[in-house]
């Protein structure tokens, strides 16, 4: 059984950082020691910091708009501009993709109107579910890193589900909008 020795007290690097909370440390001891330890916590905070900040700048922008009755979006105060199409498909063929509807349900759901936003795409409440997760969770990583490990498995499901749940939901949709006719 071999033991994680520290990291030697004369590192220079090593000492300038500080290293915060327990899980800092898990890191420290797995990652090695010196240069290579710090380089490993200092990156996992930034990814931690960056999604969070993702998350925020998400719900914030959610925030700050408004869905219109002919369903436009534009910003909420004092201002007439609204946001351009941004669907190449829509905007083509007038046919939803699968992401339609993400935008308006995250600004339904931001005052709390899940049966609006359900109604625009269904897969999105549970996008924008694990949106506003990312903010307590990574402000948790932040203040005590480590503290929540996941598998690669899953980080996989988390990840997958609602991407396969958004283009199942498509072809749901293409297939009461087209009117398809199952091939007898």
């Amino acid at each position: 059984m071999s033991t994680i020795q520290p990291p030697p007290v004369d590192d220079v690097e090593w000492l300038s950082e500080p290293v915060v909370g327990r899980a800092d440390r898990d890191v420290a001891e797995d990652a090695g020691t010196g240069t290579e330890t710090i380089r490993r916590a200092k990156s996992s905070s930034r990814h931690h910091a960056i999604l969070l900040g993702l998350a925020c700048c998400v719900w914030l922008a959610a925030l700050s708009l408004e869905v219109l009755p002919d369903q436009r979006v534009r910003l909420r105060f004092g201002s007439n501009w609204t946001v351009p199409e941004t669907c190449a498909l829509r905007y083509q063929f007038q046919l939803p993709c699968p992401g339609c509807g993400l935008t308006r349900g995250f600004v339904h759901l931001a005052r709390l109107e899940v049966r609006s936003a359900w109604e625009l795409n269904a897969a999105g409440v549970i996008v924008a579910a694990l949106v506003a997760v990312q903010i307590p969770y990574r402000v948790s990583q932040l203040i005590w890193p480590g503290w929540i490990r996941w598998t690669a498995t899953e980080v996989t499901v988390i990840c997958v589900t609602p991407i396969v749940l958004l283009w199942l939901q498509w072809g749901v949709k293409l297939y009461s909008v087209l009117g398809w006719q199952a091939v007898e």
